[in-house]
């Protein structure tokens, strides 16, 4: 299901990276025909920063080619820490990927109200420096002029195709800052996960699935 839609990891990579850790949150989802389409991976990264403890999802999520799972997916991984919201109030919660292809970014951006980077919209000062211990930490490499630019583990197939929704101007703006997606080059993606972006994210997944 992975190398059918994107290439980047072996196989011993791709485990230990995707189902290797020690606390893992897995789904799987099907088709109408019981058909297994896709799958979603979480984890949660904990690290204290300025006498604040926060906790990171990294999720992976991978369908096979012509399924819209973005929905689906969303709701598994917004469910999940809305519960991580309501044991531990006082942590804070955000999700942190390498947005590997526009399509990801714009999934992204027009589910949830706030993320960095975004148009027109500063990235706080935490927030960089919250990436920047993360990624540290998580070991990627940066190879873009923009300093959010990093490689890839996950180099879409059909490129071409992607380009196509570039009239969307979350696409525009992705590309603008990462041209050279197909070549293996991610943008670093941070989503602060409070009661209400939880929410209304939620709210934007929900509808977006019943409109299919």
């Amino acid at each position: 299901m992975y190398r059918s839609t994107v290439a980047g990891w072996t196989r011993e990579e791709f485990e230990a990276e995707v189902i290797g850790a020690d606390e893992i949150h897995l789904a799987l989802f099907y088709d109408a025909s019981d058909k297994l389409a896709g799958f979603s991976s979480a984890k949660v990264d904990r690290l204290s920063h300025e006498g604040r403890s926060h906790a990171v999802y990294c999720a992976f999520v991978y369908f096979l080619p012509g399924y819209h799972g973005g929905a689906s997916a969303s709701l598994f991984g917004l469910r999940h820490a809305l519960r991580l919201k309501l044991r531990e109030p006082r942590t804070r919660v955000a999700y942190f990927t390498r947005s590997s292809s526009p399509a990801v970014y714009h999934l992204l951006a027009t589910t949830m109200p706030r993320l960095y980077p975004k148009r027109y919209t500063p990235t706080p000062i935490e927030v960089e420096a919250l990436v920047d211990e993360l990624s540290a930490r998580r070991g990627y490499v940066q190879v873009g002029e923009h300093p959010w630019v990093v490689r890839s583990a996950a180099i879409p197939r059909g490129a071409s195709r992607l380009r196509r929704i570039g009239q969307h101007p979350e696409v525009r703006f992705y590309t603008e800052i990462n041209p050279r997606f197909a070549e293996g080059q991610a943008l670093l993606t941070w989503i602060p996960l409070d009661a209400v972006n939880i929410v209304r994210g939620l709210l934007r997944a929900v509808r977006r699935r019943c409109a299919r």
